[in-house]
């Protein structure tokens, strides 16, 4: 076996391995490799286009090289892998957790997640499904349904989770419209009491909205006004930018 081949695949399966960018240093202890080695594999396959530096420069997220050659992985790979430079971003712009979800079917798939470094934080929900009407993508996602999908969804009973919850056709559909007005959706307390989040829609090349990317943010870190309108830009910026690398 090759020496330097595998220490180069251990480095790209560690970075691969993590939700956020991960640092030279913190790479080094994991594969148990001289951080000047770390340095140098890591040059060369920044060459190739394996790997690509961070935000912060002295970390590194997988390349877009290699992220095109995953035409193989499932769908759901391939956008969070196109997502998560945006969602790193976002998480750091904001210091709070990012979630970017999927429709699927009458639920909210949670694709991925970036979590804060408070040590207030809600748990991580990669992998699970929760309901539409409770979550700020869920009604993202709902807001732009057609009229008769909306019908066909408010057939069947709506689970109320908290006193917050709004589970009334005429409720949602009002919410839906100021969702569709300000192109952001908001959760207040309707699914975990204490928690906000805001989401903003991510559409594809002929229109079909796909994908949300969203901030969840404990109420009281919740400054002002100002502080929640910051928030809702930064996401609109991310789902923006998402669906710029979408069409590249």
């Amino acid at each position: 076996m090759i020496q330097s081949v595998e220490r180069a695949f251990a480095l790209l399966y560690k970075i691969g391995q993590e939700n956020d960018q991960i640092s030279i240093s913190q790479l080094a202890r994991d594969v148990n490799l001289p951080r000047t080695t770390v340095v140098r594999l890591l040059e060369t396959l920044q060459a190739v286009g394996a790997v690509k530096t961070a935000v912060s420069n002295d970390s590194y997220q997988l390349g877009d090289q290699l992220l095109s050659l995953l035409s193989k992985a499932s769908w759901t790979d391939q956008i969070v892998a196109i997502a998560q430079p945006s969602l790193q971003k976002l998480a750091e712009q904001t210091g709070e957790t990012i979630y970017f979800c999927l429709p699927d079917g009458d639920q909210c798939y949670f694709a991925a997640q970036i979590n804060t470094r408070h040590k207030i934080r809600i748990a991580n929900s990669t992998g699970e499904r929760h309901p539409l009407h409770v979550t700020s993508s869920g009604k993202l996602f709902l807001a732009h349904r057609s009229p008769n999908d909306l019908t066909t969804y408010f057939n069947h009973p709506l689970i109320q989770y908290s006193d917050a919850t709004v589970n009334s056709k005429s409720g949602l559909q009002k919410q839906f419209k100021q969702i569709l007005k300000t192109g952001v959706s908001w959760n207040h307390d309707e699914y975990e009491v204490g928690w906000t989040s805001v989401a903003a829609p991510v559409f594809n090349s002929v229109g079909d909205l796909i994908a949300s990317p969203a901030v969840g943010v404990p109420k009281f870190r919740v400054r002002n006004e100002e502080h929640a309108v910051e928030l809702a830009c930064l996401v609109k910026e991310a789902a923006s930018e998402i669906m710029e690398r979408l069409g590249d």
